[in-house]
């Protein structure tokens, strides 16, 4: 997916909100938003939007000298939805169909997103979602899929999101139970991406095999490492979390990837054709799956 003028708004937003997170001193921020001036001023029209915003952050984070600006924000949300883990899997327990409400929370986990969104919330999004009408064939095309498969790859995306996500992960292990199934993350703090920290605080590292990769936001495949590519060259299906990762992939002519977000802004919107904040639930990019109605 290619960039559009709006991006640069966003881009420049993003830049000022990560430098006063980052730092108090006034030189340090105007440093941080100059480098990303001159970065916006040579931008490659034909990157997808995620390609430049990792550029921005990483300059960020060495104007500023902060690495980590989002952690506090990111152990919020983890705490939020630790609080909210309970309620969400009895919703799970509670539903027709397991995998459906627990695609219906996982989809609600990825309003978190600091990089986009300045107020939202989860706990009432959960309560929304869980009761919206879904195609159950759909579901149970994604049902089939997933016990076809002998290896998955989930792309993580957002910071307290994952643990709303390893409800979903645990609901397709179930289904079958000798998938193996890897979670990527950055190796290093981006915004409020995951890393092997958030993974281990909702204890998802003892359930699943973790990969850590070069820090993006969003998979950048051409910076993984040999092993990386491997894994994810010879998986059945990509489980792709979050707008940035669908950003990045969408343009992809594989055809194992499947989508699952919201279009959290008018670009994401208008390029996959709804309106802005609704729920993505798509393979590779076309309507196989469909979307949540």
């Amino acid at each position: 997916m290619k960039m559009k003028i709006d991006c640069v708004t966003c881009f420049m937003k993003q830049a000022v909100k990560a430098a006063k997170l980052s730092t108090d001193n006034f030189s340090r921020r105007i440093k941080a938003v100059k480098k990303v001036s001159a970065i916006i001023a040579d931008l490659d029209i034909e990157d997808p939007p995620p390609v430049t915003a990792t550029k921005i952050f990483n300059s960020v984070i060495e104007s500023t000298r902060k690495s980590d600006a989002y952690a506090k924000l990111k152990k919020g949300s983890n705490r939020t939805v630790r609080n909210l883990i309970k309620r969400a899997e009895e919703l799970v327990g509670m539903a027709p169909d397991r995998l459906a409400a627990a695609v219906k929370l996982s989809l609600s986990g990825n309003i978190i997103d600091y990089g986009i969104l300045e107020d939202f919330n989860v706990e009432e999004l959960i309560e929304e979602e869980i009761k919206v009408d879904i195609d159950y064939k759909k579901i149970n095309r994604f049902r089939d899929i997933i016990k076809d498969s002998k290896s998955m790859v989930f792309l993580s995306d957002n910071a307290g999101e994952i643990g709303l996500d390893g409800i979903l992960l645990r609901e397709i292990k179930k289904i079958n139970q000798d998938l193996n199934m890897i979670i990527f993350v950055n190796k290093t703090p981006i915004i409020n991406d995951v890393t092997a920290e958030d993974i281990a605080f909702f204890g998802l590292n003892k359930e699943f095999n973790i990969v850590e990769v070069a820090t993006a936001v969003g998979l950048e495949y051409s910076t993984l490492s040999p092993e990386a590519k491997e894994i994810y060259d010879k998986a059945d299906y990509i489980i792709s979390k979050g707008q940035a990762n669908y950003e990045i992939l969408t343009g992809s002519d594989r055809k194992n990837i499947i989508y699952i977000l919201r279009a959290k802004c008018d670009v994401v919107a208008d390029y996959a054709g709804v309106k802005t904040g609704s729920p993505l639930f798509r393979f590779s990019g076309k309507f196989f799956l469909g979307k949540i109605k």
